[in-house]
């Protein structure tokens, strides 16, 4: 598969379509820093805004990604906080699209200090051994193993269940493969009735549910 590192307006990168078969989202990584490493835009928001985005490129695969070797790393924009980063991941890896880990994001590889000038911050030595983030990884590692698992959530439709100011809920189908992902934007606990089930959220949580396998963080 070809895959563009393209940057520009909407319009223009649609026209890749054809072309190649897929280019970086980079809007989707701008949006989901702003959204959940920042904590600048609410649930409700971003669920508007993707609806939006995700009809904007038909004919192109979105390769989806955090960060990368030019961009401030997601854990230092989230100050450290590897609970942002974690319901962060579990959005990437639940979306459609075709998922990109850099480097070190998995086992919590931050930086020193902002690399906007010197994007050498985003590309320090990996960490190993003890250093490593053991929970993030195995988080990262599961859902992993479920969206290599769940054909939904690799080719599956996306619909909005719920969005409101805290909490963004979607459910992800093919066939008969369903998967129902909660994320909680907030950094308060959450409980939403959603398809006739009470989903508990922790502060900064997510639960993805298809049975018989359910993350919740």
């Amino acid at each position: 598969m070809s895959t563009g590192e393209a940057t520009g307006v909407t319009e223009w990168l649609a026209r890749y379509a054809g072309r190649i078969d897929a280019i970086f989202d980079f809007d989707l990584a701008y949006y989901v820093r702003q959204a959940l490493a920042r904590g600048r835009m609410d649930a409700a928001s971003f669920a508007a805004w993707l609806d939006h985005h995700e009809k904007a490129y038909p004919g192109l695969v979105m390769a989806t990604l955090l960060d990368n070797h030019d961009m401030n790393r997601f854990l230092w924009m989230a100050g450290g906080n590897a609970e942002r980063l974690k319901l962060a991941a579990t959005l990437l890896m639940t979306m459609p699209g075709t998922p990109i880990i850099y480097y070190g994001t998995e086992v919590g590889l931050s930086q020193r200090y902002d690399g906007v000038i010197e994007n050498a911050e985003a590309r320090l030595p990996m960490l190993w051994g003890a250093d490593q983030n053991q929970e993030l990884l195995a988080h990262l590692q599961e859902l992993g193993r479920m969206r290599g698992e769940s054909v939904a959530l690799r080719r599956g439709d996306r619909k909005n269940l719920l969005a409101d100011k805290e909490v963004f809920v979607y459910e992800r189908t093919a066939g008969d493969d369903t998967v129902t992902v909660a994320l909680n934007f907030s950094e308060q606990q959450q409980s939403r009735e959603v398809g006739g089930q009470t989903i508990e959220l922790e502060p900064l949580g997510s639960v993805v549910i298809r049975e018989p396998s359910t993350i919740s963080t």
